[in-house]
């Protein structure tokens, strides 16, 4: 019984441990990708909902819309071509790094938060095991 609990302490502590890791390196690559808490607690709440994460422009892309349309209305200049040439560049920037951030999204934090809802279900077990073991100490002593 003894090597029993031991092992069974020793996952307990190491379930934990991964949970605790998986929430802190989630929350901070999430941080990382969308730097706006309004957007993050919007994302959050859309995704609670079950519905699908509003597509936004990163500020790169938002540099590179505002750059053509400055570009554009000063097209005959040297310095509107430089506009629409760089506007040009920061949009493509900025599309490589919306789908950086959507791959990330999809391939790391999604499945971090998914094991973290299956460890939610551990803990639940764990919770339950601790109070049924609780119960027979105490139906033991009696």
């Amino acid at each position: 019984a003894e090597f029993g609990k031991q092992w069974y302490q020793r996952r307990v502590r190491g379930v934990d441990k991964h949970s605790f890791w998986a929430n802190m390196l989630t929350s901070k690559v999430e941080l990382v990708l969308q730097p706006n808490p309004a957007y993050r607690f919007e994302d959050f709440v859309t995704e609670k909902l079950g519905n699908e994460r509003e597509i936004r422009h990163t500020y790169t892309e938002q540099l590179g819309i505002c750059m053509l349309n400055a570009g554009s209305d000063m097209s005959s200049s040297d310095y509107g071509q430089a506009l629409l040439i760089m506007g040009d560049y920061e949009n493509r920037i900025g599309e490589s790094e919306h789908k950086m951030i959507k791959q990330a999204f999809i391939k790391f934090v999604k499945p971090f938060m998914d094991a973290a809802a299956k460890e939610g279900a551990i803990n639940n077990e764990r919770r339950t095991l601790t109070a049924l073991r609780l119960d027979l100490d105490a139906a033991k002593h009696r």
